[in-house]
C-alpha cells in the first residue's frame, strides 16, 4: 500500500479510481515484472483499504488479474531412469 501511495501522492486518496490502480498496475508492478500472487495481493489490499478505510467500493472486477502459472512436472530421461534401476544390488530389491 505504501508503494502504491506514494506513487500517488500528488493525488488525493478520494479522487484514486480504477483506472489509476490499473496505470499502477501496468507502470509499476508489470514494468518491474512482479509475480502474480504480489499483484494479486495488491488487488486484495486495495480492495480491503477503501472498504475499510475510505468506506467505498472500487470495481476491482475490471482489473485485470494474472492467471497461476501452470508449469510441467520435471520428467526423468530414459538414461535417468535406466541408472535408477540398476542402482540396486541387492537381487530382492532388483526384483522389487
Amino acid at each position: 500500500m505504501r508503494v502504491f501511495l506514494v506513487f500517488y501522492k500528488d493525488k488525493p486518496i478520494s479522487e484514486i479510481e480504477n483506472d489509476d490502480i490499473i496505470r499502477f498496475d501496468n507502470m509499476y508492478i508489470l514494468k518491474n515484472k512482479l509475480s502474480n500472487s504480489y499483484q494479486n495481493q495488491f488487488i486484495n489490499a486495495l480492495k480491503l483499504f477503501f472498504k475499510t478505510v475510505e468506506k467505498r467500493k472500487l470495481e476491482t472486477e475490471l482489473i485485470q488479474r494474472p492467471r497461476k502459472e501452470k508449469r510441467l512436472p520435471n520428467a526423468l530421461s530414459k538414461e535417468e531412469i535406466k541408472k535408477i534401476l540398476d542402482a540396486p544390488l541387492n537381487l530382492k530389491h532388483r526384483t522389487m
